[in-house]
């Protein structure tokens, strides 16, 4: 049985809109910065909020942290992928571009402002150096 879900995504730049239509499957999207532009949409109504590449580059890192937690239901999951620097020290020299990425955040810090903005951390992984990921959960 297949499950119904509804995907909203969020894109900085409307130039590329027509490339984002081919490939949403239907998903609704939706074009300027967040966290601005869900200050207007209900609480409670998310399950999973998924930032790929995107945490690294907002200088609010608190006020994405909020929005995601008052957008999302209790129990929801929040999925960051993003360079970080985990135990090991890896990282590559490329992710220190200071006209790209705002943040790189160590491990130890990025878990203490997970949780000092209501989650949970459950599961830190990497896909590849430079794109860490983190999966957190509302509580």
């Amino acid at each position: 049985m297949a499950k119904e879900f509804e995907c909203i995504g969020i894109e900085v730049d409307i130039k590329y809109k027509e490339q984002m239509e081919k490939y949403s499957n239907g998903a609704e999207l939706v074009f300027g910065f967040f966290p601005a532009i869900t200050k207007h949409w209900k609480s409670n109504q998310f399950s999973n909020i998924i930032g790929l590449d995107v945490f690294e580059h907002i200088e609010d890192s608190t006020g994405f942290l909020q929005e995601c937690n008052r957008l999302m239901v209790k129990g929801g999951h929040l999925i960051l992928q993003s360079p970080i620097i985990l135990e090991d020290g890896q990282m590559d020299d490329k992710m220190f571009n200071a006209l790209e990425h705002i943040w790189i955040y160590g491990i130890e810090d990025l878990k203490e402002l997970i949780k000092e903005n209501g989650f949970e951390v459950l599961k830190v992984d990497r896909y590849q150096v430079g794109h860490e990921q983190i999966v957190a959960k509302k509580i």
